[in-house]
């Protein structure tokens, strides 16, 4: 609740060094901290030794940083093509697009957190349960994000009485 339009509190080097640290550390952490038996719940996909499994200390930082991830390539494209250097500022990322369709700072900024949750976490299950309830908890999550994004602006545009 402290950081949301318009911030108060500015990470700065350290802070976000500390928070790598910690990112990249957990996903260290992970490396062999499945029991065996967790991991025969799946079908073939959570099997010891399946390269799924192996790679969620890779898959997991890469999940979670997926959203700023893809606006960082979606500018540097969208900017070469026009013939623009790659650093030139515009008003094309993601959060501005979200402001735009009509979500506040908040909504917009709660909308990108679903969508990295949704990617991070579904990218684990897959890895560990690749059941079928696993792809429908997942489709679930992508009907919710997807409504959260596109249909509630729409809903919360005031109604015109015209007489």
């Amino acid at each position: 609740p402290h950081n949301f339009f318009p911030a108060r509190i500015f990470m700065g080097d350290s802070g976000s060094m500390l928070l790598g640290l910690v990112l990249s550390g957990s996903a260290l952490t992970l490396t062999g901290q499945f029991a065996g038996i967790q991991m025969q719940a799946g079908e073939g996909i959570g099997q010891p030794g399946s390269w799924p499994t192996l790679l969620i200390p890779i898959l997991l930082p890469i999940s979670i940083l997926i959203i700023p991830i893809l606006d960082l390539v979606l500018a540097v494209v969208r900017r070469t093509r026009r013939g623009q250097a790659f650093y030139h500022p515009d008003k094309e990322h993601l959060h501005h697009r979200l402001l735009e369709i009509g979500h506040s700072q908040r909504r917009a900024v709660i909308i990108m957190w679903l969508w990295a949750a949704l990617i991070a976490f579904g990218s684990v299950l897959v890895s560990l349960y690749g059941g079928g309830w696993t792809w429908l908890t997942i489709a679930c999550g992508f009907a919710f994000c997807a409504a959260m994004t596109w249909l509630l602006p729409r809903l919360d545009r005031p109604v015109v009485l015209t007489s």
